[in-house]
């Protein structure tokens, strides 16, 4: 049987982050054999300096599923099984927000499934959190991900804490 492609989902939330991250890292790994996981880190929640911040990684995997199910009929579902409340507000506060990253080498740009994520590069702890896992990783269509490492990328720290007790969901 064929391996499938790696792909890449970030996972993150500030509404008891830990205990989400945590319960979603196992749901995703009673579904796939999760071999990399990044580093976890705390960044401030975009535009809403009242909101706590949110903790964030980055799984890979390997996946035959086409993208559109693995984002609706996978990622989307263990949301829903966790509480995720959705609304018009994209920077509201929430408990777990899991988006597809990257999917091999793919580009695609159809209605609800944009890969590579574009906000990539405009995210300088899911720049950190991919290239964790793989310093060379190329973005396709955009080149190596290290071309957008920035500053803040830079400046991150993985919360170890955090790092040492998601590991156990990489095979």
């Amino acid at each position: 049987m064929a391996a499938g492609e790696a792909v890449y989902v970030a996972l993150g939330g500030n509404i008891e982050p830990e205990r989400h991250l945590a319960l979603a890292l196992e749901a995703l790994a009673a579904q796939f054999r999760i071999d990399a996981l990044s580093g976890v880190y705390s960044t401030p929640a975009i535009g809403r300096p009242e909101q706590a911040p949110y903790l964030n990684a980055v799984a890979r995997f390997d996946c035959m599923l086409p993208p559109r199910e693995l984002k609706y009929g996978v990622l989307r579902a263990i949301e829903d099984d966790l509480g995720r409340l959705r609304c018009p507000d994209k920077f509201a506060a929430r408990n777990i927000d899991i988006d597809l990253l990257l999917y091999g080498d793919r580009v695609i740009d159809e209605p609800g499934v944009e890969v590579p994520d574009a906000d990539i590069p405009e995210r300088p702890f899911l720049v950190r959190c991919l290239l964790d896992i793989d310093p060379d990783l190329e973005l396709p269509g955009r080149g190596p991900l290290r071309n957008f490492v920035s500053a803040e990328s830079e400046a991150l720290t993985p919360l170890e804490t955090f790092v040492a007790e998601f590991r156990r969901w990489v095979t």
